[in-house]
């Protein structure tokens, strides 16, 4: 098992595929904001979208030759020169200018003394507090955390941004308005685009590590993984954070049954 997954780690470093290559074939192009993941549950979505069984067989059939593809439990992941996962582009009803969310967003100079400037959201701290103001249960206070993260994190409104691995930031930075003012912006709009560019190979590098149904849902590696790839380019020792942040919500309609059970599908994990 270790071979294999350095196998398919080494495999999507030295691929060439490109972040704007982009798929071809409609129902691949669907899957992309599904993780081109075919699977239980999202089958039904492809069904539900208007594509037919045999459709969907031809799909598989021309994955089937990459060696990209990976089968796994009842899953096939399509390789990237096929489809690319895509950022998730979805809306929350969380909002900055909520008075539940401005009165939790720190101050610029809240952790100051502890070496990072900037007003700071912790989420669950978020969680707790709209199922308080707004009477939601701990399951809507979750899935709309997670589309509050995934929206912001897009959008370039979010970022979890250290530059020490042994010192994790007090929480998610708001880059709005004022609190944009920081010394690190650039460094982060920086990190941001090689996180958005490598998005699929972050993904699929990170399932290699990450066994469905443990509970797990970065790999240790993860860091490593991402400055194998990004170089001295990336500066944020914490971005494996935000990846998995937006990966939440990939597909989040599909993995919500998943979920409940505490179980992740692929393609953010793999099956033994």
């Amino acid at each position: 098992m270790k071979t294999f997954r350095l196998a398919l780690v080494l495999g999507l470093l030295l691929s060439s595929h490109a972040a704007n290559a982009g798929p071809t074939d409609p129902l691949a192009d669907f899957l992309g904001p599904e993780g081109c993941a075919i699977g239980p549950s999202t089958r039904a979505l492809i069904e539900k979208a208007g594509y037919g069984n045999d459709t969907i067989e031809a799909l598989i059939a021309q994955a089937a030759p990459d060696p990209q593809t990976v089968r796994t439990g009842e899953w096939i992941v399509l390789p990237p020169d096929l489809c690319l996962i895509q950022l998730p582009d979805v809306r929350s009803e969380i909002q900055f200018d909520d008075p539940d969310v401005k009165v939790i967003t720190s101050r610029m100079d809240t952790y100051a003394k502890d070496g990072f400037r900037g007003c700071f959201l912790f989420g669950p701290t978020i969680m707790d507090v709209v199922q308080k103001t707004r009477g939601w249960d701990k399951a809507k206070a979750y899935f709309e955390w997670v589309r509050f993260a995934a929206e912001n994190l897009r959008a370039g409104k979010l970022a979890f941004y250290g530059t020490d691995p042994a010192k994790p930031p007090p929480g998610f930075l708001v880059l709005t308005g004022d609190c944009a003012n920081i010394p690190d912006i650039n460094a982060i709009r920086r990190s941001q685009a090689i996180r958005d560019r490598e998005f699929d190979f972050f993904i699929r590098a990170n399932a290699s590590d990450v066994i469905c149904g443990q509970g797990k849902t970065i790999s240790p590696r993860a860091s490593e993984i991402i400055q194998m790839r990004a170089g001295d380019e990336n500066t944020n020792r914490w971005l494996a954070i935000e990846i998995a942040a937006l990966g939440a919500a990939v597909g989040q309609i599909s993995n919500a049954v998943a979920l409940k059970d505490g179980m992740l599908h692929p393609p953010f994990c793999h099956f033994e």
